[in-house]
């Protein structure tokens, strides 16, 4: 696939926007696209989300796949249409919740040596308007097999 990347009306310093062409124009218009497919559709994987915008591309140049294009322009409204065809997407503000880890605690990777252990303090906050009273975490160690760890207890949303 293809995204937006030549001549991207850019910000520019401070105060200014300027137009420029690229690589570093075109990722925000992917990661931007599958962002609000993940927005609509939290439950489903990433690939699924680019298996959406690889089948929904606008072709572009010689019909069907190519190396200039490869499936053609990421058109992220019909990507949505698509999986809206066989799932339900989800109203953003219709969630009454929201977690933010606002610390995690980190050691001095000098004092480290290979046979020490390690149990994170990550410190999270209840940013929605509804008690929290589970979380489950997914996490991995430079890039090993995933663990899970499941919280519970209560946690009260903050006063604004």
């Amino acid at each position: 696939m293809v995204a937006p990347g030549q001549n991207v009306r850019s910000a520019w310093g401070s105060d200014s926007y300027n137009t420029i062409s690229g690589t570093s124009m075109a990722s925000p218009h992917v990661s931007g696209s599958i962002l609000l497919l993940k927005e609509a559709f939290p439950y489903l994987s990433g690939e699924d989300l680019l298996w959406a915008l690889y089948l929904t591309a606008i072709d572009l140049g010689v019909a069907g796949e190519d190396n200039i294009y490869g499936m053609g322009l990421i058109d992220v409204h019909a990507a949505f249409l698509y999986l809206s065809s066989t799932n339900t997407p989800i109203d953003p503000t219709s969630i009454k919740w929201d977690v933010a880890i606002v610390d995690v605690t980190n050691p001095d990777k000098n004092e480290l040596v290979c046979t020490d252990t390690y149990s994170p303090t990550v410190t999270i906050k209840n940013l929605g308007d509804s008690t929290i009273t589970s979380i489950d975490v997914e996490y991995s160690i430079n890039s090993g097999v995933s663990q899970n760890y499941n919280w519970t207890g209560i946690l009260l949303p903050m006063i604004r």
